[in-house]
């Protein structure tokens, strides 16, 4: 008989179809020699073997191709090393970060010490109660020292956290690398890694290839299953650590988001305690909570957790080459990886009202000068400094001087050039709400950016070392326009309303709190979305804005003819031109009159009118005919 190796079809790729495939051909191939062929037999368990083995090959190879995509790993390792690949560094956890005064602590009997100085050493820690986290003083030296005498005070920089050692030993090799793990679940923090060879300490670099001949200095990344890894030069690029060198690493072990520190009761002078000694000038041991008191000076913020695995799976893609802050691209990826903000935007300078405004007044000002100074210089020539005509116009003109100054002087404050780039940032307001808060009961201040976290935001990015210098930042000061939902409901049979408005805010709560739209917010959006709640048929749903918005938008009241919610205002610069403004964050809150003159109270009381408000006209019966409708609809659009 004639071998044929046509036993599989392309089309028959199953492993069932392989497998009665592989039967069909030996069964034949056994008849025709006046054989039986039964699966007891030895080549039936041999093929049974054999097949089981494609399966697995077959699985590891899929496997295989699914996890060397990052859009479709689902390992953690996977999506990290791909990420790497990139040149993204997945971030780790980001301790919280502050200020405390620590001040004189004046007591009925004061406690004597040495020379009346007590010595702070550097990585102090102390103990907040309210939350029982350690929380580490960081000193620009070795120590610092308080004056106790009268109102002696100074200031130090806390991050929370403990600070933790490891050693490993050169090889002299090049390229040398070292992972340092740390116990399961413990995170370091992202930015407080320092690497000392032989006692003396290796700056961090960002890349391999930014090291000089012979540079003293480390690579450090985010280890793919934990820890930190570090890698040294070559010799050519960054100094290899000769063998038998001492590698010490030092970092932060912090709890993230835990360490934060809002609430005002929390951050009390009898809150804090010290648990590690301070020193006397004679060298004797101190303790320190005999003789400072601790109060908050700026706020404890930006603690948050390691980098989700699906932000990692959105920025690797868009990975900074040049690892510094050049560009608004730059500076998105760099907030999106702290993990704080749901909406971020980075306008390039002259992109907004004010930059443009200041710039144009400036300009006008300095043309009417100057046209006034012609002006005067004719009528001087002409009949004379002392004549009535060039006397009045010179007061014109030393008044058109003081406006040209005062413009220069607002352009100059601005400091709004080319090189400006402005963020316009959301807090994240999942991470500033507990449970049983929801978008509606939330507090307000929980969707602004105090000056304490504009100021700490503007340090760590200067502390990042990725700043170019030539390039400033500026955080717009957002508007927050109010607006109201009204809705008209059919229900099903069978549903209570109580249930299905409870579900409706619940939906309409989980929107907002996660939409990061920047142009609009439209009506379909809602109607969508509470369609899909269960026991609803049909809604219509419409807003309402507060009559102060004409102060915001200028020309309206943040609706469009639509009925949809505007998220730009068009404004006019000194020119009379109009300027676009994405400066816009829509709160969709009550306790306001409307521009139709209809009062909306705060809340979503049920009864009143307030920020959601549900009218339910009528009900809608379920038979076969509506359930068949149903049955069309949700199959609308597919193969089925």
């Amino acid at each position: 008989m004639a071998f044929s190796p046509n036993i599989f079809k392309t089309s028959r790729i199953r492993l069932s179809e392989l497998y009665q495939d592989s039967i069909n051909y030996i069964s034949t191939t056994y008849g025709n020699v006046g054989q039986y062929f039964t699966m007891a037999s030895p080549m039936g368990q041999l093929l049974q073997v054999m097949l089981n083995y494609g399966r697995m090959i077959l699985f590891y190879i899929e496997d295989s191709i699914t996890e060397l995509n990052i859009r479709t790993a689902s390992r953690p390792q996977s999506i990290r090393g791909l990420a790497s690949l990139t040149g993204h560094n997945p971030s780790r956890s980001m301790a919280a970060r502050g200020t405390l005064s620590l001040n004189y602590k004046k007591t009925d009997e004061p406690v004597s010490v040495f020379a009346n100085t007590a010595i702070i050493p550097n990585y102090t820690t102390l103990t907040n109660q309210s939350n029982g986290l350690t929380y580490t003083i960081v000193l620009p030296g070795e120590e610092a020292r308080v004056n106790l005498v009268g109102s002696a005070a100074i200031n130090v920089s806390i991050v929370q956290g403990n600070i933790e050692y490891q050693q490993s030993t050169g090889t002299g090799d090049p390229l040398q690398s070292f992972n340092f793990s740390t116990k399961k679940g413990a995170s370091i923090d992202n930015y407080f890694v320092n690497v000392y060879v032989d006692g003396k300490l290796w700056p961090q670099q960002v890349s391999i290839l930014d090291m000089s001949f012979d540079l003293e200095g480390c690579m450090i990344k985010t280890g793919q299953t934990g820890g930190l890894d570090v890698f040294f030069g070559n010799g050519f690029n960054g100094k290899i650590p000769p063998m038998g060198s001492t590698i010490l690493i030092e970092y932060l072990i912090t709890d993230g988001t835990a360490g934060n520190i809002n609430d005002m009761s929390a951050k009390a002078t009898e809150q804090w305690k010290f648990t590690s000694t301070g020193f006397q000038v004679n060298g004797e041991n101190l303790d320190l909570n005999k003789v400072l008191a601790v109060t908050v000076k700026n706020d404890i913020l930006f603690g948050t957790l390691e980098e989700p695995l699906y932000l990692t799976r959105l920025l690797a893609p868009h990975m900074s080459r040049s690892f510094v802050l050049a560009n608004s691209a730059n500076y998105i990826y760099f907030l999106r990886k702290l993990n704080i903000y749901s909406i971020i935007d980075a306008i390039p300078g002259f992109a907004t009202f004010d930059d443009a405004y200041a710039l144009d007044k400036y300009n006008q000002a300095k043309s009417t000068y100057e046209q006034l100074q012609q002006q005067y210089n004719n009528l001087t020539a002409t009949y004379g400094v002392n004549s009535q005509q060039a006397k009045a116009k010179k007061v014109e003109l030393n008044r058109s001087n003081e406006l040209l100054l005062i413009a220069q002087n607002q352009l100059e404050e601005q400091k709004k050039d080319d090189n400006t780039i402005y963020l316009f940032l959301v807090p994240d307001i999942t991470k500033r709400i507990g449970a049983g808060v929801n978008y509606f009961n939330a507090p307000e201040k929980v969707f602004l950016i105090t000056d304490n976290e504009k100021t700490a935001l503007l340090d760590l990015i200067e502390e990042s070392g990725q700043r170019i210098a030539t390039i400033d930042n500026a955080i717009l000061e957002l508007q927050y326009p109010r607006f109201v939902i009204n809705m008209s409901l059919i229900l099903w049979d069978g549903h209570e309303y109580d249930v299905v408005r409870q579900a409706i805010l619940s939906v309409l709560s989980d929107y907002f709190l996660k939409n990061t739209r920047r142009d609009r917010i439209p009506v379909s959006d809602l109607i969508r979305i509470i369609e899909g709640v269960e026991g609803v048929d049909s809604v219509n749903v419409w807003f309402d804005a507060d009559k102060d918005n004409l102060q915001i938008y200028r020309t309206h009241y943040g609706l469009d003819e639509y009925g949809d919610v505007i998220l730009e205002r068009t404004v006019s610069d000194a020119w009379g031109n109009a300027v676009p403004v994405k400066d816009i964050y829509a709160l969709f809150r009550g306790g306001f009159e409307s521009y139709n003159g209809i009062e909306y109270a705060d809340g979503t009381a049920k009864n009143v009118l307030s920020t959601v408000n549900i009218q339910v006209r009528g009900y809608t019966s379920m038979d076969i005919n509506e359930e068949n409708n149903q049955a069309i609809l949700n199959n609308v659009g597919t193969n089925v």
